[in-house]
């Protein structure tokens, strides 16, 4: 929102870099927040392109002249460049009539033109591909371009309702739109001081504000001094196809100092999130927590591999130690541990122990299949595990003594089972094969902590405690700063009753990977259960940070809780507000109109809650299992919310709820109450919860 610090930064560009597309249209973008349209029009006359296709700065030149014009007042000139902008878009599209970018874009133009008809016939097809597969906030043309032209066509149209689902999943993620600089810009000015587009404004104030504010105290903290973090490290091969040796060699790192004890090592997906982007050395360790990096480059040369790491401090961003040229075959690439390991436990003062064993050979090609496979399943829908166990069977095809591809198969199969399952035999089949394949990747690798935490975690739905508990200590034991086995052992640990080793393995596994999206949600859920609404909101402030670097979803299922949290914390106007908004949106996920509506009906707005549960029971399927019980209680419909929580286990609601939310704190002691719980088999660790939400809350 500083727009003078920015103009001083464009006016030191030498005349040269003035003229390129990115200065250009920065330059242009920029007089326009300034509402100066004299410097829109000198920018513009820096160049002759009629069409900015940088990286950032993207679409018809024309577009801009035409809102510096209106600026002017000068309508004519106007809707002379806007004809401009609509000839060069159809001339893109007559060399190539399937582009959906271009395509948007030409709404966006007809939408000012005021010819809505013609817009929305070409604007509907591309709309419907945006529902069908949603585009991500965080790429560049086309899935970030088409979601941000749905934006401009409907702030062309003056349709705020319909601009607000867009503009909610781009704002404050990426570019110039920021709640700070969407007050200034021209292409909002048909929908500014319409309700729904200031709502949304007021809410992301909020957050980012509140962001600013947690974020302060966090940066003065000191990291542990044995703490590390392992970069992705720089592929220096001519062939990209070799990129995924520099994250190979990196995760084995990872692994084998996360087994050190006494050291605490980020995890490498947090560590990898800043591959290929120009961040200081200082600020990279100051978001993962730690003192030290690893970093280093890798070069294939041939059928062999050369390596080299250093360690650097990163208080004062100096080398402490670098390694000479490592160089081995390519199958025998993990043989680097021991000289970079020796030397980081070395200038850090700390004893490996069994840390490091002799590394095996591998298989390049199956290792590579392996990585894309873990990114495939990190993504967490039924499309992406077909994919990734297509290419985790690939792995093992090609090598079948390759633990790791058992371990990824586990994993696809357990997630199938606990979230894709509908019905609890096929869940039941799908945990069999995950069982299947963890059990062969401990046969091939006893010490695999991956394949232990698999295990426990197929043993918590299967209600089998002693053997769930049994796995993850393993797992644990085995590396300690292996964040997923925290994460699930916290599950494990909220599931039956022990909320505050719960909460603890949590907040642990949050250090470990504070940049995943995943475990921040989850930390931010449990932190809700034990009524730490402060750290709910540290949490919720964390998460546009952090979402910027994934696919973009319909909101998340926490959101709700957020909003209830906000309640207690007496932001109750604005969060009432939110929870609304989502209710009349009709297209959240369930768990988030459950809790939107609760939120309504605790600030005594029954008739937008009984909206929520109405909309609720008309879909069809429930996409979470007894999604309505809670809701239920909130309204006070106890006796129905009882019914509804008595479904089996399969279809019933989760434990949890019934456990911690306080919807169900007025009828707790009643005996229908307590007979539901003893009928669900829960009554031990129901007594074991209650016990311990007491003491954290007295906390």
């Amino acid at each position: 929102g500083d727009l003078l610090a920015a103009r001083a930064v464009l006016d030191q560009l030498s005349s040269v870099d003035r003229m390129e597309d990115r200065a250009v249209g920065t330059a242009m973008m920029l007089g326009l927040l300034e509402r100066q349209p004299a410097r829109v029009l000198a920018a513009g006359a820096q160049t002759a392109r009629d069409y900015f296709e940088d990286l950032y700065v993207h679409g018809p030149k024309s577009w801009r002249l035409a809102h510096a014009h209106r600026l002017e007042g000068k309508t004519v000139l106007a809707r002379q460049e806007w004809q401009n902008a609509e000839s060069v878009l159809r001339q893109r599209l007559a060399g190539s009539p399937g582009n959906a970018v271009d395509g948007a874009a030409l709404a966006v133009t007809l939408a000012w033109l005021e010819r809505p008809d013609e817009a929305a016939k070409v604007i509907a097809p591309i709309e419907s591909l945006v529902r069908e597969s949603p585009p991500r906030v965080t790429g560049f043309a086309p899935d970030h371009l088409r979601l941000l032209y749905l934006a401009y066509y409907y702030a062309g149209l003056g349709d705020a309702a319909r601009l607000v689902p867009y503009l909610q999943r781009l704002l404050n993620r990426r570019e110039l739109l920021t709640d700070r600089t969407l007050p200034l810009d021209p292409w909002w000015d048909k929908v500014r001081g319409k309700a729904e587009f200031e709502a949304v404004l007021a809410e992301a104030a909020a957050r980012r504000s509140g962001a600013e504010k947690v974020n302060q105290p966090a940066a003065k903290s000191s990291p542990p001094e044995k703490s590390v973090a392992v970069l992705a490290f720089r592929n220096l091969s001519s062939d990209p196809e070799n990129e995924y040796l520099s994250e190979a060699i990196s995760d084995e790192l990872c692994n084998v100092l996360g087994r050190v004890p006494g050291l605490r090592v980020a995890a490498s997906a947090s560590a990898f999130s800043f591959k290929g982007k120009r961040v200081r050395p200082s600020e990279m360790a100051a978001q993962l927590g730690v003192a030290y990096l690893v970093d280093g480059t890798v070069q294939k040369v041939g059928n062999r591999v050369r390596v080299r790491a250093e360690l650097i401090k990163a208080a004062d961003e100096s080398t402490v130690w670098k390694s000479d040229t490592l160089e081995h075959e390519v199958k025998d690439m993990f043989a680097v541990q021991d000289a970079v390991v020796g030397a980081i436990a070395k200038n850090l003062q700390i004893q490996l122990g069994g840390a490091i064993t002799a590394a095996k050979p591998v298989n390049p090609e199956a290792y590579a299949l392996y990585q894309t496979g873990r990114h495939l399943w990190n993504q967490r829908n039924e499309t992406a595990f077909a994919q990734a166990e297509a290419v985790f069977a690939r792995a093992v095809e090609l090598d079948p003594q390759f633990a790791l591809g058992y371990a990824g198969l586990a994993d696809v199969w357990l997630l199938r089972g606990n979230w894709m399952a509908e019905r609890a035999e096929s869940g039941a089949a799908h945990f069999a094969k995950a069982e299947t394949f963890a059990r062969r990747a401990l046969e091939l690798e006893s010490n695999r902590p991956d394949a232990h935490a698999t295990l426990g975690n197929l043993h918590m739905f299967r209600n089998e405690g002693d053997e769930s508990q049994a796995a993850f200590r393993r797992a644990l034991a085995i590396n300690d700063n292996y964040a997923t086995a925290h994460h699930w052992y916290a599950y494990f640990l909220y599931r039956t009753g022990r909320l505050d080793e719960g909460v603890s393995h949590l907040l642990r596994a949050a250090e470990l990977d504070p940049l995943s999206p995943i475990i921040v949600d989850a930390a931010l859920r449990m932190s809700w259960v034990a009524g730490d609404y402060r750290a709910v909101e540290r949490f919720a402030q964390r998460r546009p940070l952090l979402l910027a670097n994934v696919a973009a979803t319909e909101a998340s299922v926490v959101d709700g809780l957020i909003w209830r949290a906000r309640q207690v914390l007496g932001q109750s106007t604005e969060a009432t507000a939110a929870a609304k908004a989502a209710v009349e949106a009709g297209n959240k996920p369930a768990a988030v109109v459950v809790d939107a509506s609760i939120a309504l009906a605790i600030a005594g707005q029954r008739r937008e809650a009984e909206q929520g549960l109405a909309q609720l029971l008309a879909r069809t399927g429930r996409q979470i299992p007894g999604s309505t019980a809670p809701l239920l209680a909130a309204l006070g419909r106890y006796d129905e919310a009882m019914v509804e929580a008595a479904r089996t286990p399969a279809f019933g609601i989760p434990r949890e709820k019934l456990f911690y939310d306080p919807v169900w704190d007025p009828v707790r002691d009643d005996p229908r109450f307590q007979e539901l719980i003893a009928k669900l088999g829960w009554t031990d660790a129901y007594r074991t919860a209650r016990q311990t939400l007491s003491s954290l809350r007295r906390k």
